[in-house]
């Protein structure tokens, strides 16, 4: 199972893995208690995309740019661990932007959810 929440958003127990996977570390958040198991900068979309999404005009062009950026050599062992992960238990995607509905967190959850759809049709 996947979940998505921001970085501040307490803790639960059926939170499973919480993988921070923005580039940059979110103003205001300390890391003791967000409890995170990993900081994955690797999946995160490069510095120049990011700078790009602050403009909420730009999200449908930024979700497509991120997918690209997902298909990258680079991004791609850390897609597959983040999938093995999703398949073996439960993880949850945390962001740092204040925004619910546009966040690199839910593209990598959509694309994580094609490949489990993917796998299973295999």
């Amino acid at each position: 199972m996947i979940k998505v929440k921001h970085l501040n958003e307490k803790p639960t127990p059926t939170d499973g893995e919480r993988i921070y996977i923005d580039r940059l570390w979110t103003d205001g958040a300390f890391t003791r208690f967000v409890k995170i198991s990993e900081w994955n900068q690797q999946i995160a979309p490069s510095y120049d995309l990011w700078r790009f999404h602050f403009d909420p005009q730009n999200w449908q062009s930024f979700v497509a740019l991120y997918k690209d950026e997902l298909q990258q050599r680079e991004k791609q062992q850390a897609l597959k661990a983040l999938f093995e992960k999703s398949q073996n238990g439960t993880i949850t995607l945390l962001y740092g932007n204040g925004d619910a509905q546009h966040n690199c967190a839910l593209i990598l959850k959509e694309v994580l959810e094609e490949m489990r759809t993917q796998s299973v049709a295999a």
